[in-house]
């Protein structure tokens, strides 16, 4: 199936992936900002940002032929730089209604994880079925992700304790610590984190689904200032290899 992006931008309207090729003139640097969300996006030992995510970004810049800077930060502060920053993208970002309009979108950008609510496997007096039973219960996000975002709106009627820290590493552990009834993860993410403290995978429960998260693709958003031609060729290497 051929690949289908959402350009909200009106900045595109000069220049079609048709004649990208034909246009030479330099190209601004761009800035791309991520957040530690293992196994997509994270530093190594030797502190250099890869994943699963970042591999395939870096694998188009590069054949797209744009020069980047790429760099994380905690996500709250990677939000601040690509929608206040000209030339700035930011990755991976889930693309949902209330971010539509800040950004210029390239969708998809690897297939979107299932986001679940994660417990400890010894709290079984928290075998709950949905968001709605969540009431007097305490939940750890991310700031400024997807989930601080749909808890923030249904707060108010779910009564639920949000806990916006400023990774999932931090959330990690006081899931581990018991300091929060529940974590928003990934179920890889989870994996990684049990792996990389040598904890077994069974001391934690995905109890309940974010089912809004699985139906939103997981992007590169751009900032709007972003020189339209550096999109455009990203696009269609996007497109290139999509009809391979």
């Amino acid at each position: 199936m051929q690949l289908k992006y959402l350009l909200i931008s009106m900045l595109l309207l000069t220049v079609s992936a048709s004649n990208v090729e034909c246009i030479e003139r330099p190209l601004p640097r761009l800035q791309v900002v991520t957040e530690e969300w293992p196994p997509y996006n994270y530093t190594d030992q030797k502190g250099q940002v890869v994943g699963r995510a970042t591999s395939q970004v870096v694998r188009l810049l590069n054949a797209a032929k744009i020069d980047f800077d790429l760099l994380s930060y905690p996500w709250s502060r990677s939000m601040q730089q690509a929608k206040n920053n000209p030339n700035t993208m930011i990755y991976s970002i889930f693309q949902t209604a209330e971010r539509l309009n800040d950004f210029v979108w390239l969708c998809p950008l690897i297939e979107s994880p299932k986001m679940h609510l994660f417990r400890l496997q010894a709290r079984q007096d928290l075998q709950l079925a949905s968001i709605e039973q969540l009431a007097g219960q305490s939940v750890a996000v991310i700031k400024d992700d997807f989930a601080d975002q749909l808890f923030k709106q249904r707060g108010s009627s779910l009564d639920v304790h949000i806990d916006n820290l400023s990774s999932s590493h931090v959330n990690f552990k006081k899931l581990m610590a018991g300091r929060i009834d529940f974590m928003v993860s990934s179920e890889f993410t989870m994996l990684e984190h049990l792996k990389r403290n040598d904890l077994d995978e069974h001391l934690v429960v995905a109890q309940i689904p974010i089912i809004t998260a699985v139906k939103e693709p997981l992007c590169m958003a751009f900032n709007k200032q972003t020189d339209p031609l550096i999109i455009a060729k990203i696009a269609e290497e996007m497109d290139r290899r999509s009809l391979k």
